[in-house]
């Protein structure tokens, strides 16, 4: 994060990576409640807003980790098609991987999943386009 990023304190979502392949990466996060307004003691929200962060800075992260010298950085640009399936636990361990579709002058295209650590699917995103910058 330090690095290639400027994100500090909550927005900092994966704990860890894994690994990456020529087309695949899979990370992990430990999905945290956070206070997101003042004077809010707890937030309840249906789904789980950050798994979608968690999935964005994992593809992310794919260009540091195949391609360390590579100075661009890219940006979400679209979303082709998002689904949640269910919400997260405070503490809940959260695989999240990325599985490259397209890559192009313009930028990348993923397909995206988070899951647990029955291999349930939470949340994917297809079709997750980010651009260069």
């Amino acid at each position: 994060y330090n690095n290639r990023t400027s994100l500090v304190g909550r927005y900092q979502v994966v704990d860890e990576m894994y690994g990456t392949s020529q087309d695949t990466i899979l990370g992990r996060i430990q999905y945290k409640e956070t206070v997101d307004f003042r004077g809010m003691s707890r937030n309840h929200y249906q789904f789980s807003p950050y798994l979608l962060e968690g999935l964005l800075q994992v593809v992310t992260f794919y260009l540091d980790m195949r391609d360390p010298n590579e100075k661009r950085t890219v940006i979400p640009y679209e979303i082709g098609e998002m689904r949640f399936f269910d919400a997260c636990e405070n503490g809940q361990i959260i695989n999240v991987e990325g599985r490259l579709r397209n890559r192009s002058d313009e930028g990348f295209s993923w397909d995206a999943r988070a899951f647990d650590d029955k291999g349930r699917t939470l949340m994917f995103a297809r079709n997750l386009m980010l651009r260069w910058f």
